[in-house]
């Protein structure tokens, strides 16, 4: 039952969350979205995109074996990738280094989304000032 309760916290923070991320989108204008990581915020994510004017481009997933994730192409190749608008960390496991990634490889850093479901906004100050 504690598991249970648990799990259903998660998804509805993070269901929450990223929402929150799409409208921000949808406010800039922005409508292409890359999902980074794989995981189950990814797959949380890829259910919230329902009756939004956002499209998920795909998932970047550096180090993933699979090239699909719930119906969408995973990139491990950042050169592959298509035109993007944004970019919303989905990783579990080691968020900050996804971060981290994207950080040397985006011009806009604004552009690259956290949910706040992950918790990790001192982490991500800490990389900013040291980039």
């Amino acid at each position: 039952a504690r598991f249970l309760s648990t799990s259903l916290t998660f998804y509805r923070q993070s269901a929450e969350s990223v929402s929150a991320l799409y409208r921000l989108c949808e406010r800039r204008g922005w409508r292409s979205l890359l999902l980074c990581g794989l995981s189950d915020l990814t797959e949380i994510a890829v259910m919230r995109l329902n009756d939004r004017p956002v499209v998920c481009a795909g998932i970047y997933s550096p180090n993933a074996e699979q090239t699909r994730f719930a119906g969408y192409a995973v990139y491990r190749d950042w050169q592959k990738l298509p035109e993007i608008d944004a970019y919303i960390l989905t990783d579990l496991s080691d968020p900050v280094a996804i971060y981290r990634d994207l950080l040397n490889r985006v011009e806009d850093p604004e552009r690259i989304l956290v949910p706040a479901v992950l918790g990790i906004d001192g982490a991500l100050r800490e990389v900013r000032e040291q980039n």
